[in-house]
């Protein structure tokens, strides 16, 4: 099926001879779409898109004088307001999952409630499998990232009313509880968030970890001392694990770096707050990773001085870019003893104390 009639589009767009109007006709296509697209079709249409607004005609190419990224930036931050497909997408796949939280009456919701409730009719636990539908699998995975992992918060007014209206069944109050679609009801606040140098005579380890899904997950890390400077970083390529798993490795890996170049006190720095716990705490925690986690309480129990340290995402960039490098090389840890130039803007900018705000609850 055809989705629009490009070659009359760009006919029009090319007689009136503006950028400004090729984009502007380009955004009413476009973004009038609402319903959400395939994602074999998304890169397609996106192409099509690019190519249409820098004025692309008979196959041949132009250059693109700008890059996409901060074409699709709002105006405020000089893009030119173009809504990012993949963007649109997700909310398009939110407004249908909601739809069938909701109990919304319509045939495909029928269908999908009778293939795929497995025995919770109200959708509270939502599970997919390998042959499910792509429909399905969708919608899982949008319902999951946006609301059982960041909640929504609701005034604190407004949540007994929440209750009381949704209909029977949807939205109990201690499901809502347990599964994070109410969140508490706090304070929020703009904070700058910027890397932390370690006082001297001490050794700042950031690690993170990356996990694409079914894919492959990497681990990485940067070792610095007070000054900034990198003394030593590393990457590793998983294969399919978890996040957590992801993170443990990134840990170990790090420790393990550290005590080669003779570190006596550092700091370990790491953005995921439930590794930081289960790492600072004294019971088992859980089985998933319980190796590992042993093997990383052995390296802290070394003749050391270890502090491990939660920080924010927007502190921890240098240890992200390294984790994405995992992901992307073969398998196995690599050791760099000077710092990738990819990562020389990123190193910079925590020198420089480069700050990012972050709103955050208090």
């Amino acid at each position: 099926m055809k989705l629009f009639h490009w070659g009359n589009i760009l006919a029009y767009c090319l007689l009136a001879g503006h950028l400004s109007g090729r984009v502007t006709l380009s955004k009413a296509v476009i973004e009038a779409i609402p319903k959400a697209i395939p994602k074999a079709c998304l890169y397609e249409i996106q192409k099509i898109q690019r190519s249409f607004i820098w004025g692309e005609e008979d196959g041949g190419r132009k250059y693109h004088a700008v890059n996409w990224e901060n074409i699709t930036k709002p105006k405020v931050l000089g893009g030119l307001g173009i809504r990012r497909l993949v963007h649109m997408n997700k909310a398009c796949l939110m407004k249908l999952a909601w739809a069938l939280k909701s109990g919304e009456e319509a045939l495909w919701i029928d269908v999908i409630r009778g293939k795929y409730s497995r025995g919770h009719p109200n959708f509270d636990q939502v599970v997919s499998k390998m042959h499910d539908s792509s429909l399905w699998k969708n919608l899982v995975n949008i319902w999951g990232k946006s609301i059982q992992e960041f909640g929504i918060v609701v005034p604190d007014e407004l949540q007994n009313l929440m209750v009381e209206a949704a209909p029977a069944g949807v939205l109990q109050y201690q499901q809502a509880d347990v599964s994070g679609i109410v969140a508490a009801n706090r304070q929020r606040i703009e904070i700058v968030i910027a890397w932390q140098r370690p006082e001297n005579g001490w050794l700042s380890l950031n690690t993170d970890g990356a996990s694409s899904g079914d894919v492959t997950a990497g681990c990485g890390g940067l070792i610095r001392n007070s000054v900034g400077q990198s003394l030593g970083g590393f990457s590793r390529n998983l294969g399919c694990c978890s996040a957590y798993l992801a993170e443990l490795w990134g840990v170990y890996d790090g420790l393990c770096l550290a005590r080669s170049l003779g570190a006596t006190q550092i700091k370990v720095h790491v953005d995921s707050s439930v590794v930081v716990q289960t790492l600072n705490s004294t019971n088992g925690g859980s089985v998933v990773g319980w190796r590992l986690v042993q093997e990383i309480r052995r390296l802290l129990a070394l003749d050391w001085e270890i502090k491990v340290c939660h920080c924010y995402r927007e502190a921890n960039a240098c240890a992200d870019a390294l984790a994405n490098m995992g992901c992307e090389h073969g398998p196995g840890l690599r050791i760099y003893d000077n710092c990738p130039t990819s990562l020389s803007l990123l190193l910079l900018a925590d020198v420089m104390g480069i700050t990012t705000p972050r709103v955050v609850a208090v």
